[in-house]
């Protein structure tokens, strides 16, 4: 299996990127044991728009390693995305809004951290819309699924990250990735 495994821990206040460039290490690590890995820094601002579509093209999985800023992606994902999407080599316009993904039968993976707490999520007034992660994700997601890639796997969440105990963030992300069976994650599109 080809495994693309994209990273942005930009460093942004006190944060340097430590923990995600962690994680991300450890996604090379062991998922690189048994599959091919693709690697996309993203953190440099800097790509070649063809070969990151080539990238995207051969990958049947997708791994990506950020902090959320200010509710949404690092800006230099987005940026990422805004160029590397490109019309007619990643989507087209359909008969029907969204339906022109020509990325299919990929999944992908989102492991993030934030200083928000898995508690705060649906219970504090800010956030009580919002009832996990995935909930503020969500335009990443429908990212995915208009170019066509409509397998999500289970995202990884490591919460409080400034001012809690990160101490088992690691041994649980390591059981996250061992928990899914990768070579299953291949979507068969209708």
């Amino acid at each position: 299996m080809n495994i693309m495994l994209i990273k942005a821990n930009q460093a942004l206040y006190a944060s340097k990127g430590v923990l995600n460039e962690a994680l991300f290490q450890m996604s090379c690590n062991i998922l690189g044991e048994h599959h091919q890995i693709q690697v996309t820094d993203t953190t440099t601002g800097l790509w070649d728009v063809d070969d990151e579509i080539h990238k995207l093209k051969r990958a049947d999985a997708i791994v990506y390693h950020f902090p959320l800023w200010w509710f949404s992606l690092p800006h230099l994902l987005k940026k990422y995305f805004d160029e590397v999407l490109v019309y007619g080599k990643t989507y087209r316009i359909a008969d029907v809004y969204g339906e022109g993904g020509l990325l299919t039968g990929k999944s992908f993976m989102i492991a993030v951290t934030t200083n928000v707490k898995k508690s705060d999520l649906g219970t504090v007034p800010m956030l009580e819309r919002f009832r996990s992660i995935d909930d503020l994700l969500t335009p990443l997601i429908l990212t995915h699924y208009y170019v066509g890639i409509k397998g999500q796997l289970p995202t990884f969440h490591a919460d409080d990250v400034v001012r809690g105990d990160t101490s088992g963030v690691l041994k649980n992300f390591e059981a996250h990735l061992k928990s899914i069976d990768w070579q299953s994650t291949t979507i068969v599109d209708d």
